[in-house]
């Protein structure tokens, strides 16, 4: 199974520029938001972003299941488009070395996409399992693949 943590997609909400961080302005905070929101919409216990300087926005994100639950790292960064990335850290190297991954992370994965997708206000989302690949052929539509 290929499981890709990083997103790239484009997005009608628009930056008002009123959002400023310690040192500049913080960019894609309005997404980030939004983004946080759709998680918690759809029944994942996601935090308010908060600044992470020229990283963007991160919040974390509690699943519920795979014995404890699973904590995901959500990053939202302003890079030509927008990128997003979904990270385990619950499970963290030791599962991408081992290709192995919990089932409700999965599960989230798919869930953030569907619901990304069914968003008006999100278009052009392709996934990768290296923020490298977003700009080749290996990206994909969908966060999880064979492979």
């Amino acid at each position: 199974m290929i499981v890709r943590e990083f997103a790239e997609f484009k997005t009608t909400i628009p930056e008002d520029g009123d959002h400023y961080a310690e040192g500049g302005k913080a960019y894609a905070t309005d997404v980030a938001i939004a983004i946080s929101e759709i998680l918690n919409d759809i029944g994942y216990d996601a935090d308010p972003p908060e600044n992470a300087g020229d990283h963007g926005w991160d919040f974390e994100v509690r699943i519920k299941g795979y014995p404890e639950g699973s904590r995901v790292w959500c990053t939202i960064t302003l890079i030509g488009d927008y990128v997003l990335r979904f990270e385990n850290k619950t499970w963290g190297w030791r599962g991408r070395a081992r290709k192995r991954y919990p089932q409700p992370y999965v599960d989230a994965l798919r869930d953030l996409s569907q619901a990304i997708r069914a968003d008006p206000r999100f278009y052009d989302l392709r996934w990768a399992d290296h923020f490298d690949d977003l700009e080749t052929d290996k990206a994909a539509p969908d966060p999880v693949g064979e492979g």
